[in-house]
């Protein structure tokens, strides 16, 4: 059907006719699992994605099962975007998102600061806000990524600049821990 050319909610797996409306079930890949030992193939973590539309395709509803996102660690891992300042310390930069919405993220291993604040996740946008004492008060400074299949992607026109790193927009953080928890 031409309405939906442009399905963008992963792999329709069925579509369902309600009369005034549609239903479509979809699988949408979010990431991919832990590689096991012995296992040649990929695992892929996936959401199913029930969305409601009516006949001229505009979009009624939709909900996502499950909505999981991560807490945990996340790496920098493609310090190539930088040009030349693709240095190996870059890959030493990772983002900490705790359950209790605190962060702490590291730049660097060569500082040895560390960066703290609150965070906040809301329409598939990770928010770091961080507040940095000064002699005459306090800077605030924010940093914005998309969130999707369990990366972090650098917003650069919607962020400030960290301390040590102006890092590119799009730049990736990967997911490296492993507690996954529903929000």
């Amino acid at each position: 059907d031409k309405i939906f050319a442009d399905f963008a909610d992963g792999r329709p797996t069925g579509v369902l006719d309600y009369g005034d409306f549609y239903l479509i079930v979809s699988e949408n890949i979010t990431g991919i699992g832990e590689q096991l030992p012995y296992v040649s193939s990929i695992q892929y973590n996936t959401e199913t994605v029930y969305a409601a539309y009516d006949k001229a395709g505009t979009l009624l509803w939709k909900s996502k099962w499950p909505n999981v996102f991560s807490y945990g660690t996340y790496s920098f891992k493609n310090s190539d975007k930088l040009g030349e300042l693709s240095y190996y310390w870059l890959d030493y930069f990772t983002i900490t998102l705790n359950e209790d919405g605190t962060f702490t993220y590291y730049e660097t291993m060569l500082s040895s600061r560390f960066g703290i604040g609150k965070y906040t996740y809301e329409d598939g946008v990770v928010t770091l806000d961080e507040t940095l004492p000064t002699t005459s008060g306090t800077v605030n400074k924010t940093f914005k990524f998309r969130y999707r299949y369990q990366a972090l992607e650098f917003l650069a026109e919607e962020s400030d600049d960290f301390m040590y790193i102006s890092l590119p927009d799009g730049a990736i953080f990967t997911y490296t821990s492993s507690d996954n928890v529903e929000k």
